[in-house]
């Protein structure tokens, strides 16, 4: 975690004390003005690039540490690499006195000489900033508006002078205890981002830890005995949690001695301790410890430990309740030494078990080397904790851009599934993964899932029941099982038969808008795998799965669509052609003919007119005349067909009413009419209502058993509701499923016209709904937009 800095002529080397010197600090006479725009903080830089800023910022604060040789020039020092690393144009750190309850200003840096001299030496109570340091979290405050409690007034008005307009004050404590406060001010005029307030915070935690053994000697302690004993290495290139925790217990075994030495990690989601570093043990004790949970209610020694801000020391570790007779045994454990690591807030982190050979004394002096030690244990594992927290932040942000990149460019849910698990299982552990997206009518769920990195290739449907992962769907709520008792008790993986061997899982609800379409799942063989951190990850992944998948839904909606608008325009220009063949066929074959005969008939009779008696003229004329009635009837019939002439005339009522007695007099089905239509509509809106009313009565006209129809058209507002019911055989509603293609072979020519139907409707801007009776056959409703002639 070390940054590296170009040396100038204003920096001063400040190495740590019994670490070895790496980089240059700024000295309290470098401003911010000579720092790259980038260390300035008056740049934008993109997500990744502030949570880089963070890790950088951490490394040049722990350089700083690590760099110094004289004790008295550290705090110089860390205000000076606090203000380079967020940016700040001025830094104060402030020591505190219990004794007198008062904050005195100790190390200024930033702006000029004359600024630097004023604000020193400066003395506030802590009874006037009591809510600067209620909370361990910092505060950002504008000195434009209302004073601040916490400053002075001379230094208010003289930070006014100097245009400085936002303050971030940051509490110093350490184990609870409180060292001082950090200020950090901007002459900029603009605020302290929020990443700025989080590498503050950091900073903050640092500076108390490094300074704590001189404020606590400012005090009355006596530290000289660690100050002898202790010579704390740098761990340069050091990188991981359990990395940095093996050399810090490798560190504490060899200055304190021993026959072992154990670093434990306190696992939060667990509730329990994890056995991650280990100097002395054999690797049968280490195999050994990792079999044993290590609960506090299971090692009362170690929840003993977490409740003592001192050394806790087990004189004979064989001979008491405090181990577990297996731990004692494999561990081989005599004289025990237990001390808690605690971070910045007075969190624990961790703990380290000692453990010395009986004879061995343990003296009060002693144990101050071993406080010593687990104070800069603490802090070291802290920051290694912190940085890997904003590493794994910053890979998780990788992921999740990368998942939205490209998941736009995919169009099916299976290809979605790959790549999501293969960037999930890429962060955490996965021994199944699944993702379950339920069914239209919200009855199965389909799963998608992979055992052990290989993915499944056919989906498994089940039924939305009461196992978790059907429950996450329901609740919309994320769970998480930490056991694999939990896991048994509520049948967490129910598409294959593997609860026994899974110890942890997690499930989020994939959710688009306020309604779960499925759920995305994370399953262990190892107990504890998933925490808060994997839950949050998970959600930002089920919320892009969501937006894809309804993506993809929507991309098959529209291509089966334009098939079917295709389709349709297919059928419409083929029934177009076969009407014109049937009229053009119709005058041709029986209209011309027939008035070709009765001109011919005519032409007969007017050559014997001199032959035929007037009785027999007349019979003759009269047969021409019959046959010429009988074609003007067959006319009107082919035009009312094309277009009703009632329908420009009288209107929509009376054309329905016409078509609907030719419907039962051709058909012999029962029409039942009911028309309420207050006014006439405009010629476009009628013509179009007829057309649909046609049509939808031609697909019913060709259904079995239909011996009854009833028939309603109203107006509402500004919609045009028809509605047609029939007592024939029904058809199920998923004929109208958006995915499937009208020219697909299992479609009926019934299903067809109904799918056309549905499209004419849709292209007048309207719907269709068709439903189940539940006395038996169909209902059929057409809501049409009027615009009242628009």
């Amino acid at each position: 975690m070390s940054g590296k800095h170009r040396s100038s002529s204003n920096q001063s080397r400040v190495p740590a004390r019994g670490g070895q010197f790496t980089g240059p600090v700024p000295s309290s006479d470098a401003v911010p003005g000579d720092l790259p725009e980038s260390q300035t903080g008056r740049s934008t830089p993109s997500e990744a690039q502030q949570w880089h800023r963070i890790v950088d910022a951490l490394g040049m604060i722990a350089e700083v540490v690590r760099d110094r040789t004289e004790t008295r020039e550290l705090p110089a020092a860390l205000a000076a690499g606090a203000a380079q690393a967020i940016g700040a144009d001025l830094a104060l750190i402030r020591i505190a006195d219990l004794s007198t309850r008062t904050l005195e200003t100790r190390v200024t840096h930033g702006l000029d000489q004359q600024v630097r001299d004023a604000l020193y030496g400066i003395v506030i109570s802590l009874y006037d900033c009591q809510s600067l340091l209620a909370s361990p979290r910092s505060s950002l405050y504008e000195l434009s508006g209302h004073q601040p409690g916490g400053f002075t007034q001379g230094e208010i008005d003289l930070l006014r002078q100097r245009r400085v307009g936002h303050v971030l004050t940051v509490p110093l404590l350490h184990h609870g205890q409180l060292i001082g406060r950090l200020d950090l001010m901007t002459a900029s005029g603009e605020l302290f981002s929020y990443e700025q307030q989080v590498v503050a915070e950091a900073i903050g935690a640092v500076i108390a830890g490094t300074l704590a053994d001189e404020i606590a000697h400012s005090m009355g302690t006596d530290s000289r005995v660690a100050s002898a004993r202790l010579n704390p290495p740098s761990f340069e290139d050091v990188s991981g949690v359990r990395e940095m925790f093996q050399y810090l217990v490798q560190w504490i075994h060899d200055t304190l001695g021993g026959r072992q030495c154990y670093g434990f990690i306190w696992s939060e989601p667990q509730e329990s301790f994890v056995p991650v570093a280990v100097s002395g043990g054999d690797s049968e004790s280490v195999q050994a410890l990792k079999e044993i949970l290590l609960r506090p209610e299971a090692v009362p020694a170690l929840r003993e430990s977490m409740h003592s801000d001192a050394p806790y020391f087990v004189p004979n570790a064989r001979e008491t309740s405090l181990f577990p007779p297996e731990m004692s045994a494999a561990l081989d454990l005599q004289r025990v030494v237990i001390v808690s690591l605690r971070g910045s807030t007075g969190q624990l982190i961790g703990s380290v078990l000692l453990d010395y050979p009986d004879q061995h004394e343990l003296s009060d002096s002693f144990l101050d080397v071993v406080t010593e030690a687990r104070n800069y244990a603490a802090i070291m594992l802290e920051n290694s904790l912190l940085y890997g927290a904003v590493q794994r932040s910053s890979e998780n942000l990788t992921i999740v851009n990368e998942i939205g990149i490209e998941l736009s460019t995919l169009s099916d849910v299976d290809s979605l599934f790959r790549l999501v698990f293969s960037h999930v299982r890429s962060v955490m552990e996965t021994t199944c993964f699944a993702v379950g997206l339920t069914s239209t009518n919200r009855e199965q769920v389909e799963y998608r899932y992979a055992i052990e990195n290989r993915v499944i290739a056919d989906p498994v449907r089940l039924p939305l029941g009461n196992d978790a992962l059907s429950r996450v769907i329901s609740t919309r709520q994320p769970q998480i099982a930490r056991d694999a008792q939990t896991i048994q008790q509520a049948n967490w993986f129910p598409i294959l038969d593997m609860d026994d061997s899974l110890q942890s899982a997690v499930a989020v609800p994939i959710v688009v808008g306020h309604e779960a379409i499925g759920v995305l799942t994370a399953q262990s063989d190892t107990p504890g795998s998933y925490d808060s951190e994997a839950l949050s990850l998970l959600e930002i992944i089920g919320m892009q799965l969501g937006v894809a998948i309804q993506n993809a839904r929507l991309y098959a909606i529209m291509r089966a669509r334009g098939e079917r608008r295709g389709y349709l325009l297919d059928q419409v220009m083929s029934q177009q052609e076969a009407e014109r063949k049937r009229l053009v066929d119709d005058i041709h074959n029986h209209t011309l003919q027939t008035l070709a005969h009765c001109l011919f008939q005519l032409d007969m009779t007017h050559q014997r007119t001199g032959e035929l008696s007037v009785a027999e003229a007349r019979a003759e004329i009269s047969r021409v005349r019959d046959t010429l009635a009988e074609n003007v009837d067959r006319l009107r019939t082919t035009i009312f067909q094309l277009r009703p002439s009632t329908l420009d005339i009288l209107g929509l009522e009376s054309a329905l009413r016409e078509y609907f007695n030719h419907f039962e007099d051709d058909t012999g089905i029962r029409a039942e009419l009911e028309i309420d239509l207050p006014d006439r509509f405009d010629t476009v809106a009628e013509t179009r209502v007829y057309r649909l009313v046609q049509e939808a009565v031609d697909t019913i006209r060709h259904r079995e058993e239909v011996t009854r129809i009833g028939f309603r058209v109203r107006q509402r507002e500004h919609d045009i509701l028809v509605t047609i019911a029939d007592d024939g055989h029904g058809v199920s509603n998923d004929v109208l499923d958006d995915t499937i293609r009208p020219d697909e072979p299992e479609y009926s020519d019934d299903e067809r016209r109904l799918v056309t139907l549905r499209e004419r409707a849709e292209l007048a801007g309207g719907t269709l709904r068709l439903t189940r009776r539940t006395s038996g056959g169909s209902l059929i409703q057409v809501v049409l937009p009027y615009r009242g002639g628009e």
